[in-house]
């Protein structure tokens, strides 16, 4: 199971938003190097919504919140008030579910 923690303190390396034709669904990959240099690379599937204002240009991950709502996930890499979502956040994605994909 993801946890928040594996995105937070990181770098974000990549961010790229795509569809998948054969599944006809839309998803976003992050890719987020953490300690050690070592680069992690994660699929949101199952892409419904996302948001990331003007204001985001910060590269690290300094907080995140990551949350398994009854319609899928949430997460948020500049969380307003980590740990809950929030009108506030920035740089949000919503979709059926997250997990780590080949490097």
């Amino acid at each position: 199971m993801i946890t928040a923690s594996e995105f937070r303190d990181g770098y974000l390396v990549a961010f790229s938003v795509a569809y998948d034709w054969d599944n006809s669904a839309h998803f976003a990959e992050l890719t987020v190097r953490g300690k050690g240099a070592r680069d992690a690379k994660f699929r949101i599937s199952g892409l419904t919504s996302w948001s990331a204002f003007e204001d985001f240009g910060a590269q690290h991950i300094e907080q995140c919140t990551l949350l398994q709502e009854a319609s899928g996930i949430y997460l948020c890499l500049d969380p307003y008030i980590e740990g809950q979502r929030s009108d506030k956040d920035n740089f949000w994605l919503l979709g059926s579910a997250v997990a780590h994909c080949a490097n």
